[in-house]
């Protein structure tokens, strides 16, 4: 079950969901690119544990 790509899938739209409303929420003093970069993590984190588990 862990190797299903809906699972995947699902998880990175999660991630793109997420990184939406860290983007509109996040302070200007952060700088903009901070949700660039924990999409990129997150979405890391996903396809390494999907391809290990």
């Amino acid at each position: 079950m862990l190797h299903s790509p809906v699972l995947l899938i699902t998880a990175l739209i999660q991630i793109l969901g997420v990184a939406c409303v860290i983007r509109v929420f996040a302070p200007d003093r952060w700088g903009r690119e901070v949700w660039i970069f924990t999409t990129i993590v997150a979405a890391a984190i996903a396809v390494t544990i999907s391809l290990i588990a």
